[in-house]
């Protein structure tokens, strides 16, 4: 087998580089494209859990609602309390769950 003359290892070095220097900066490229994927996940993590405290503060306030709707004595009580600054702060009170009254 013969010898590769020195221009034929030339061009093999210099195809070795060049493939070297493309493989690298797409290795580069890819690490900060899968930052960016890590950071957008954590947006919308912190996102997603925002929606579902707001969801549970609509599912509260529709509670509130309905029965302030229903007249109900519970419900017009706590909203009393709230009014007139008689609840402790630390604590949240949530009414319950409407009855269903078929009478």
């Amino acid at each position: 087998m013969p010898r590769p003359s020195l221009l034929q290892t030339f061009f093999l070095l210099g195809h070795g580089a060049i493939a070297l220097i493309i493989i690298s900066n797409l290795f580069f490229y890819q690490q900060e494209r899968q930052s960016d994927v890590d950071k957008l996940k954590q947006v919308a993590n912190s996102e997603q859990a925002l929606t579902d405290e707001l969801r549970q503060q609509v599912e509260e306030y529709s509670a509130v609602l309905e029965g302030l709707r229903a007249k109900d004595p519970y419900v017009i009580e706590l909203l009393a309390r709230a009014r007139l600054g008689y609840q402790h702060s630390e604590r949240r009170e949530v009414p319950p769950p409407p009855i269903n009254q078929e009478d």
